[in-house]
């Protein structure tokens, strides 16, 4: 039989639905990590999907059709997921796969591509900027069946730095690129 120090079991709570959460430090000498996944369903030609973290950091895409793809994680979305305020810096870890036999798709970060409607809905400060081990801004980036990419999501309310003429208070770094 197993042994348990501490078994959380929370859900529904009007906040989130965290089993911990608060303010200092932990440390453990042993293994901590989390085995969940959340899969993204790509099914729509033409589209690209705001992709939210709700119960995992790693993301499974699974893409059916051409010309599509995901948006990174929205700073207001990452600030609900970790249940901080406004003014929070944080850096977090995300991965990306595309699932196998999963088609071509694309990672937007913040970007000036246009849409269909001759719009350019990623060219806003809610958008990470995506940027590569070399401290240059990506758009997009396109990723086949099997790929991986790791990111750190970071924003850093006192940066005032800029790439190519975005602010970087929030971006989203390559750490690892697997195509």
């Amino acid at each position: 039989m197993p042994k348990y120090g501490i078994v959380f079991d929370i859900e529904n709570s009007m906040n989130g639905n965290f089993a911990f959460a608060g303010k200092g430090s932990g440390a453990l000498n042993g293994f901590v990590d989390g085995f969940r996944f959340d899969k993204v369903k790509v099914d729509n030609a033409n589209t690209i999907y705001d992709v939210e973290i709700k119960d995992s950091n790693r993301l499974v895409v699974a893409c059916t059709v051409g010309n599509s793809g995901i948006a990174l994680p929205r700073l207001s979305a990452m600030r609900s997921a970790l249940g901080i305020g406004q003014n929070t810096p944080f850096a977090f870890r995300l991965i990306i796969t595309s699932d196998l036999g999963a088609s071509d798709f694309v990672i937007f970060g913040r970007n000036k591509t246009k849409n269909s409607k001759q719009e350019t809905p990623w060219d806003k400060e809610n958008y990470p900027l995506l940027t590569t081990w070399n401290g240059e801004q990506w758009g997009d980036m396109t990723m086949g069946q099997g790929d991986t990419v790791e990111l750190l999501l970071v924003y850093d309310p006192e940066r005032t730095a800029q790439i190519d003429g975005f602010s970087t208070q929030y971006t989203a770094r390559i750490i690892n690129r697997q195509n």
